[in-house]
């Protein structure tokens, strides 16, 4: 495959330190993160040339090659599970996917093993789904347009056929009464649920006006909308033959009462962040010509209408600033991304340079102290230019104050990977080439600092001298085995590898600030300044 160079514009202030930078690009596709359960740290993609899925380690190194099969000349693979021991408990990984093609037009999924080895295969399949719903027992939930069939795991046994559409079967675990699966059958209007053991529990009869048709099942819970056990469902609704708004929708309990209606609804959800207070949101569609969005917040104790914003909303818990709302998708003609407090006032604006009425902010993320300790507020977002040609992308990584810390040409999106004890990175999808003849790949951006696992403590490492001449010794409780010497613009000046690095030579080295970057035995890192001055 024909190599893609990536070239970033990249922007630092001198206090930056330079806490961002590029370093890995994967080529043969878009490529995603995860940490397995006994391996650790991995990288994956869907590399569409070689039929496989690759592996890659936490250093970027290939580890592992799943060789797949897949429907002739698939347009599309979406692997929807990567795991070892989920599955069943040996060391092996175990991944489940669906290939799309256009001919056939059926989807088919897999569930493999390292070796290529075929553990499921079902046609008709738009997804094979592996289900820990809520800490459940693990199900592999196999879904086709005619309904869902539940398999036990790891033998694959059949346990249930549920016949209906995919989209109206759900496992959930309800807050009191445990696990259940729910069928909702649009035609009649009831919502049955049975038990963990596929035996009948209870059904739900839908309320509509006459004439109107069910569309689906929005949420199902007991306790999320009031304290009183019962089952509180939200649904929606619709007038046949007609594709124009409104699109009205109800919440009702399992006794038949009516909670609240609302005039137009896309979609509504109950949304509970961090032991925060609960939440409805209502999403609304505008128009269906030119397309806009509204978001409606509700309180769940009455239902009133606390707030309505222009696009679709986040709400987050920042680390420091605590709750607050924040726009992800913009509708046109928006120039910044707006923050907003728990009672709905403004917060904060970030500008945002959009050159034409064509051009939207999409996939915005806000984060607080993960890239810079200073309280300001961390800013990733893409400018989308929907143009005849595939559209256009650019993708920007600020700060509160207008600092830029990643500018990226056609990359489509960008989000701050994280997990728990792991170094924080940045990781963007780029899509390249005319509009016939597509390439994705992926960029990692990573970070010292407070961007990073700062795993052995700062006091167990000596530097000296410092200032510095001709080299720099060094001295850590536990062996350094990687280390890198950046300039205040975050450009790599030298690097050293060894099973224990005890001496630097920065003989050639200009006189000026810098930065030195360790990574231990045990794969910890810190950054350290350091004067080098003759």
């Amino acid at each position: 495959m024909k190599k893609i160079l990536l070239v970033p514009f990249l922007f630092f202030s001198a206090l930056s330190f330079c806490q961002i930078g590029h370093e890995h690009t994967f080529y043969d596709g878009v490529v995603s993160r995860v940490v397995l359960e006994n391996s650790g740290e991995k990288y994956y993609l869907y590399d569409k040339a070689n039929s496989a899925i690759v592996f890659y380690n936490a250093d970027y190194s290939l580890w592992k090659t799943v060789p797949i099969s897949t429907l002739p000349n698939p347009y599309d693979v979406a692997v929807t599970h990567v795991s070892q021991t989920k599955i069943n408990p040996d060391d092996a990984i175990e991944i489940s996917y669906t290939s799309y093609a256009s001919s056939p037009l059926s989807p088919q999924s897999k569930i493999v093993d390292e070796s290529g080895a075929v553990l499921k295969s079902v046609d008709n399949c738009s997804y094979l789904h592996v289900d820990e719903t809520g800490g459940l027992q693990v199900k592999v939930l196999a879904a086709s347009a005619s309904g869902l069939t539940v398999y036990s795991a790891p033998d694959f046994f059949p346990e249930h056929y549920f016949q209906a559409n995919y989209y109206d079967i759900q496992r959930l675990r309800l807050e009191v009464s445990g696990e259940k699966y729910c069928v909702f059958d649009r035609g009649s209007g009831i919502v049955n649920l049975y038990n963990a053991d596929y035996s009948f529990w209870k059904s739900i009869p839908l309320i509509k006006p006459q004439g109107y048709s069910f569309s689906r099942l929005y949420f199902l819970s007991e306790k999320q909308i009031n304290d009183d056990n019962l089952i509180e469902l939200g649904y929606g609704y619709y007038l046949p033959l007609v594709t124009q708004p409104p699109l009205p929708a109800s919440i009702i309990n399992e006794n038949g009462t009516i909670l609240k209606t609302f005039a137009d609804v896309r979609d509504m959800w109950v949304n509970a962040v961090n032991g925060m207070s609960t939440k409805l949101f209502a999403d609304v569609s505008q128009d269906d010509v030119i397309v806009s969005y509204r978001t409606e917040v509700y309180s769940v104790s009455d239902f009133n209408l606390e707030h309505s914003y222009s696009g679709t909303l986040k709400r987050i818990n920042l680390d420091n600033s605590g709750e607050k709302y924040y726009i992800d998708n913009y509708n046109y003609a928006a120039d910044q991304i707006e923050v907003y407090n728990s009672d709905h006032t403004l917060w904060k604006t970030i500008p945002v340079a959009v050159s034409s009425l064509d051009e939207t902010i999409t996939n915005v993320s806000v984060s607080e102290n993960i890239i810079d300790q200073d309280n300001q507020l961390e800013v990733a977002y893409t400018i989308n230019s929907n143009t005849l040609d595939g559209g256009h992308y650019h993708t920007n990584l600020v700060k509160e104050d207008g600092t830029v810390l990643l500018s990226l040409n056609e990359a489509t999106a960008g989000y701050l990977s994280t997990f728990p004890g792991l170094p924080y990175k940045f990781i963007t999808s780029v899509k390249s080439g005319p509009f016939d003849n597509t390439q994705y790949f992926s960029s990692v951006y990573g970070a010292e600092g407070s961007f990073a696992v700062l795993g052995f403590d700062q006091p167990m490492i000596t530097l000296a001298p410092n200032p510095a001449q001709n080299s720099i010794s060094l001295s850590s409780q536990t062996a350094i085995v990687k280390a890198g010497l950046f300039d205040i613009r975050c450009a790599l000046i030298s690097q050293w590898v060894a099973t224990d690095i005890k001496t630097m030579n920065v003989e050639h080295v200009s006189s000026g600030l810098y930065f030195i970057h360790l990574e231990n035995s045990n794969g910890l890192r810190s950054v350290h300044k350091i004067l080098i001055s003759r």
